[in-house]
């Protein structure tokens, strides 16, 4: 039976909306014996499985922007500000987040709770090298602060780090410190014709491997892109020294910057046609090897990212024997996003024993009742 939410893995019976870190802290503190599940704009709720909730926090009243200092490339917010007005108000200044987020529905504290970068993340990392620091409740009620406003701040145990991917489930997020980054002043992308997915794969780590500073590199059903960004005259060197590169081995044509932009929009946000959307990692010159095997078994489609290091595969119901063994097979993992078989099917591999032993101890240092909702 679906809870409020509407959703079969989630059955909500109550709701509630804290503004400052004083009223989240005195609801987790009141809430031991049930769980509370920590939601933003809800845009991810279909990935993974999420423990049965007996109260929904809606972090969404955490809604301020509390200093942007363009000069210095920093940007705090509270957790609850939407992507949508920070990609606002960055781009009036010529200023992005690098790292490229795709879910413009999503708040800015679950875009780092869920660590999901874009097609950037090849040149500029991932959302966690990003995140300086942050205020947060944990799962006693106690408010706490981890890194700071500059890169170099943090010393110790980086709690930005870990907090970043952790879905939610070792504490509440309230403000956020970011660093933000220039934004490209023009961009365009080469297309090439007609590889097959081992001779793409094999290309794209080529032009990350070379002098032309690749910020996207994708391929889908034989058509391969490779992104250029920066000013004119320095795209303009790059584009003919990666046409060098290319050479013979495929007819390419170019998106000039509107087309470009577009066409990376919808490689970040991952679309393949299927029951269920998987997020293979494997190394990137294994991808075409594991996704052929996977292939072999099952009907798939398929789109490469980050030159093959991220494959998001359209896959049947009940195919998660099939593309873990094979992601295991290739010294990968397989993240099931969402789709079918989310209720029956954990998110992440099962860890190790070691791993999941020190994961339980983790858990247990940020909330030793048990309080959030875990996401498996």
């Amino acid at each position: 039976m679906a809870g409020k939410c509407g959703s079969p893995n989630c059955h909500v019976f109550d709701m509630l909306t804290p503004s400052t870190p004083a009223e989240l802290a005195d609801i987790i503190r009141s809430a031991r014996g049930t769980r509370l599940r920590l939601i933003g704009h809800d845009s991810k709720r279909g990935s993974g499985a999420v423990d049965i909730a007996d109260t929904q926090v809606a972090m969404t009243g955490f809604n301020r922007v509390i200093a942007y200092e363009p000069d210095e490339l920093v940007l705090t917010v509270e957790a609850g500000v939407s992507l949508a007005e920070i990609t606002a108000l960055l781009a009036a200044r010529n200023q992005h987040l690098a790292f490229e987020p795709h879910d413009a529905g999503a708040t800015i504290g679950g875009v780092i709770a869920s660590n999901l970068a874009g097609p950037r993340r090849i040149a500029v990392g991932a959302v966690r090298d990003h995140f300086l620091g942050f205020e947060a409740v944990n799962g006693a009620g106690v408010v706490f602060r981890g890194g700071g406003r500059v890169v170099k701040n943090v010393t110790g145990f980086d709690l930005p780090k870990l907090l970043a991917g952790s879905w939610g489930t070792l504490a509440a997020l309230t403000t956020v410190t970011l660093k933000v980054m220039p934004a490209p002043a023009l961009q365009t992308t080469l297309v090439l014709a007609g590889l097959a997915d081992a001779a793409a794969v094999a290309l794209m780590n080529a032009a990350l491997g070379s002098t032309a500073e690749v910020t996207g590199a994708a391929h889908r059903d034989g058509t391969t892109w490779l992104r250029l960004e920066g000013f004119a005259p320095s795209v303009a060197a790059r584009q003919t020294a990666l046409m060098r590169l290319i050479g013979a081995l495929a007819p390419v044509t170019f998106l000039d910057d509107g087309a470009s932009r577009a066409c990376w929009q919808q490689v970040a946000a991952g679309a393949v046609a299927g029951a269920a959307r998987w997020r293979l990692s494997v190394p990137a010159l294994q991808a075409a090897s594991a996704v052929a095997a996977i292939a072999a078994a099952l009907p798939v489609s398929v789109l490469y990212d980050w030159a093959g290091a991220l494959a998001w595969i359209g896959a049947p119901r009940g195919a998660a024997a099939t593309i873990r063994r094979v992601a295991a097979a290739h010294g990968g993992h397989a993240m099931l996003f969402d789709g079918a078989d989310t209720a029956s099917v954990p998110m992440f591999d099962p860890p190790p024993a070691a791993l999941a032993a020190l994961n339980t101890r983790v858990r247990a240092s940020f909330d030793p009742a048990g309080v959030f909702a875990r996401r498996f």
